[in-house]
C-alpha cells in the first residue's frame, strides 16, 4: 500500500505541470477549447450597451498620425524642349511637391444599445508644411524656369513667372482644428452574439468644418493661412469580417460625398455662376480587403494580440478641389491669374459680376492604391494600444483643366455670355494660362507614407 500511494503521489507530481499547462492553454483559447473572445476584431467592433453585466460601453481613444507625401509636378507645354524625350508626351517636369503633417485624432464612442453606438471625433493638426521645389536640370531650375514664363498681357508686354516667387515655393505653416466628425455605427449581425454568421457593420459619418478654410498663402505672405477645407462631408460605409479561429478576413466599401460649406469664398468668389460646370468638390469611393491575424489571446484576462493587414483602393472623380499647387497659383500676382474674371448679363454688355482666382482648380479623376499594416495589443480589459504604418501611391492626373465653355447651359440669341462659345456659355472660372490644352498642370506621381500610434481606454 505504501508503494502504491508513493507511486500515485509520484504520478500526480509528474502530471502536475502538464495539468497546469493544459489549464492555462484552455484559458487562453487553445484549439481544444473551441471558444473565442466574444467580441469582433477592431475593424468591425461596435461599442455596446444594455448587455448583461455591462450596462454602458464608453471608449476614448487618442491617435497620433504622421503623414509624409511627395510627388512630381509636370506642365503640359506643346513643343517645349523638343530635344527632351519628355516633350514627346507634352509634359515636362516642373518640380517636386511635398507635404508633411502631424495630427492628433481624439475620438469618443458611446454604446446606445446592442451593437449600436454613436461616436464623435476631433482631428487636431499640430503642424502642416507644404513645399514645391524645382526639378534638377529638367525644364526648371532655381534661376530660370521657362515652363512658368507667361506673357503679362497685350497692354504691358514682356513676360513674367506665373508663380509669384518662381518654382521654389514654401507654403505658410498651418495648424488647428479643421473639422468635427460624428456619426452612428450599427452591426445588424454579430458573429459573437448568437452565432449569426459574419459580423456586418454599417457606419454613417458626417463631417463639419470648424475653422476658417484654407486660403492661398506662401510663407510670410499672410497672417492666417487657415487649416480646414471648408467642406462638409458624408461618408457611408459597410464593413464585414468573419473569424476563423486565428484569422479574420475583412472587407469594406465606402462612399464619401462633399459639399461646399465655409469654403464658398474659395469655390464661389463671385457667387453661384451659371457658366461654371459642376463647381463642387469630387466624391470618393473606396474598397478595403484584408485580414486580421490573432496569434495570441487570453479570454480570462481580456488580452489579445492582433496583426491587421489591409489593401485599399480609392477612386476619386473629377471636380474642383485643392491641389498641390493651391498656394502657388492662388498667391500669384501674374495678371493672367490675379486679374478678375467677369460675367456678362444675358442680353446685354453690362457686367454681371467679377470674381478673383483663389487657387481652386479642376482636378481630374484619379485612383489611390495602398497597403496598411497594424499591430493592436489589448493589454487589459480597459486598455488597448496600437501601432500602424501605411503606404499608398496616386495615379497620374490633371490638376488644372477647366473647360472654356459650359455646354449644359443654353444661350439665348442675344445672350452676351455666349462669348466665343459655339455651344453653351463662357465659363468664368476658366483661365487659359493654366486650363488651355498645352498649359495644364498635372501630378505625374505621388507616394504617401503614414505612421500611426494609438491608445484607447474602454469602459
Amino acid at each position: 500500500m505504501r508503494t502504491s500511494k508513493s507511486s500515485e503521489r509520484g504520478a500526480l507530481s509528474a502530471l502536475g505541470p502538464l495539468l497546469l499547462l493544459a489549464s492555462s492553454a484552455a484559458a487562453q483559447g487553445a484549439p481544444t477549447d473551441g471558444r473565442l473572445m466574444a467580441e469582433p476584431i477592431g475593424y468591425t467592433d461596435v461599442a455596446d450597451a444594455l448587455d448583461d453585466g455591462d450596462v454602458w460601453d464608453v471608449n476614448v481613444s487618442f491617435r497620433f498620425e504622421r503623414t509624409a507625401t511627395g510627388g512630381r509636378i509636370e506642365r503640359e507645354r506643346a513643343g517645349a524642349r523638343a530635344a527632351d524625350a519628355r516633350a514627346q508626351n507634352r509634359f515636362v517636369e516642373l518640380g517636386e511637391h511635398s507635404l508633411v503633417r502631424s495630427a492628433l485624432q481624439l475620438e469618443l464612442e458611446l454604446g446606445l444599445y446592442h451593437d449600436l453606438m454613436a461616436f464623435v471625433g476631433v482631428p487636431v493638426v499640430l503642424d502642416e508644411q507644404r513645399r514645391l521645389e524645382p526639378a534638377a536640370g529638367l525644364g526648371c531650375s532655381q534661376e530660370d524656369c521657362p515652363l512658368l514664363s507667361e506673357p503679362l498681357g497685350a497692354a504691358d508686354g514682356g513676360i513674367a513667372p506665373l508663380f509669384d516667387r518662381g518654382p521654389n515655393t514654401v507654403s505658410a505653416t498651418r495648424s488647428g482644428v479643421p473639422s468635427v466628425r460624428f456619426g452612428l455605427a450599427w452591426s445588424p449581425t454579430n458573429q459573437h452574439r448568437g452565432g449569426q454568421g459574419a459580423t456586418w457593420t454599417l457606419r454613417a459619418e458626417g463631417e463639419l468644418g470648424t475653422s476658417n478654410p484654407m486660403r492661398a498663402c506662401l510663407r510670410n505672405g499672410c497672417d492666417d493661412a487657415g487649416i480646414g477645407s471648408g467642406l462638409d462631408a458624408l461618408t457611408l460605409q459597410s464593413r464585414f469580417s468573419y473569424r476563423y479561429r486565428y484569422v479574420a478576413p475583412l472587407f469594406g466599401i465606402s462612399h464619401r460625398m462633399r459639399w461646399i460649406g465655409e469654403a464658398a469664398p474659395n469655390y464661389r468668389p463671385g457667387g453661384v455662376r451659371a457658366g461654371v460646370p459642376d463647381d463642387g468638390p469630387p466624391s470618393t469611393t473606396e474598397l478595403t480587403l484584408g485580414a486580421a491575424v490573432i496569434p495570441w489571446e487570453d479570454r480570462g484576462r481580456y488580452q489579445r494580440l492582433a496583426i491587421d493587414l489591409r489593401a485599399e483602393a480609392a477612386l476619386t472623380g473629377p471636380g474642383r478641389d485643392y491641389s498641390p499647387l493651391f498656394d502657388a497659383l492662388g498667391s500669384s500676382i501674374h495678371p493672367q491669374l490675379a486679374g478678375p474674371s467677369i460675367d456678362r448679363a444675358p442680353g446685354g454688355p453690362e457686367p454681371l459680376n467679377a470674381s478673383s482666382f483663389t487657387g481652386i482648380t479642376r482636378v481630374g479623376s484619379h485612383a489611390r492604391l495602398g497597403l496598411r499594416l497594424g499591430l493592436t495589443m489589448r493589454a487589459a480589459r480597459y486598455v488597448r494600444f496600437g501601432l500602424g504604418v501605411g503606404t499608398s501611391m496616386l495615379t497620374p492626373h490633371l490638376i488644372s483643366g477647366e473647360p472654356a465653355c459650359n455646354r449644359a447651359v443654353g444661350a439665348g440669341a442675344n445672350d452676351a455670355r455666349a462669348g466665343g462659345c459655339l455651344e453653351g456659355i463662357v465659363n468664368p472660372a476658366y483661365r487659359a494660362v493654366i486650363d488651355a490644352p498645352g498649359s495644364r498642370f498635372r501630378v505625374a506621381s505621388e507616394l504617401q507614407l503614414d505612421l500611426v500610434a494609438a491608445a484607447a481606454a474602454q469602459f
